[in-house]
């Protein structure tokens, strides 16, 4: 789901601010990864 989100985050979809608390984290990780 990390990897779901920060695909999102990367074509503007959503922010960072909209990302479930519960995957932040993992989001957070995948983004400074890739």
């Amino acid at each position: 789901m990390g990897e779901f989100y920060g695909k999102r985050i990367r074509i503007s979809i959503i922010t960072i601010d909209q990302v479930p608390a519960y995957w932040l984290a993992k989001t957070q990780k995948w983004l400074e990864e890739n």
